[in-house]
């Protein structure tokens, strides 16, 4: 019994430093996961890059190629299960009755698993541009049982559609999911939301921490006719650790989504959801 809660106690605090590190690269910075030996031992599921287990009644098995450089990752192996699930259940029941989900750096497919499953009659536009990540993104699909609904794209989201080049790749890893505007061939390509033309849209995901400013502004006239829901990884404002000093990172969405008659709630302390005024 002793032993139990001693892991669990562990546990807990593996968790929360990975909450931190979500934390920091909502500022874009670059983090790496300490003791990575000791956090990969309370992840018993995990054989070979393969997680499994149960959300609300059914089996979901999951490829996660990089457990030990993305947090998100982690979290799932360690959790078992979707690392924003506490998130996404908050949302469930705020989501319009009806329109689409655009999912913008899917990586591996974990929230779009969700929304896919959970979701099953709205379809999802999974937006990942990393040629290393997005075959994974595809076979987890594939896996549970989820291609159907989902319709995925290996591209960027800019607000200028033409080139992609990856801007914050770790030395010697592939799996980058930031990128920022090219006007050369790169052999990333970038989409405009607003070029799509797309209506009737429930639910934006952006989960590209640093760059949600460009992706979101992409979407200006999207967002003005469909008024989706909009979730968002920002770090708490300054005043809100009790620090008044320091200039507030969100300024600039924050007054973006004002003018576009928006409201900002927090999920959590690296999660907010931007809903209609």
């Amino acid at each position: 019994m002793e032993y139990k809660m001693e892991e669990e106690k562990k546990t807990t605090a593996v968790i929360a430093d990975i909450d931190e590190t979500l934390r920091d690269l909502s500022l874009g910075l670059r983090v790496t996961i300490p003791d990575l030996k000791t956090q990969l031992t309370l992840a018993n599921n995990v054989h070979d890059g393969k997680v499994s287990f149960i959300y609300r009644d059914r089996l979901f098995n999951v490829e996660l190629p990089d457990v030990t450089g993305s947090p998100q990752q982690l979290k799932c192996a360690i959790t078992s299960t979707f690392p924003d699930v506490q998130e996404l259940e908050a949302i469930e029941d705020k989501l319009p009755a009806t329109g689409d989900i655009i999912d913008i750096g899917a990586g591996v497919g974990l929230a779009t698993l969700w929304f896919a499953s959970q979701l099953p009659d709205r379809k999802v536009i999974a937006f990942e541009p990393s040629k290393a990540l997005f075959p994974f993104l595809k076979t987890n699909l594939s896996a549970n049982e989820c291609s159907e609904s989902v319709a995925a794209v290996n591209s960027a989201v800019l607000a200028e559609a033409a080139y992609a080049e990856p801007v914050f790749a770790r030395a010697k890893a592939p799996m980058c999911t930031l990128f920022r505007p090219s006007s050369k061939p790169t052999g990333y390509s970038a989409t405009c939301l607003d070029d799509m033309r797309l209506s009737d849209i429930a639910l934006i995901r952006c989960a590209l921490p640093a760059r949600q400013m460009q992706v979101i502004s992409s979407a200006a006239k999207l967002i003005e006719k469909s008024h989706p829901l909009i979730m968002l990884y920002l770090r708490l404002d300054p005043a809100q650790q009790g620090d008044k000093g320091n200039k507030d990172e969100n300024a600039p969405m924050k007054r973006f989504l004002w003018d576009a008659g928006y409201k900002l709630q927090r999920l959590s302390a690296s999660c907010a959801l931007a809903t209609p005024r």
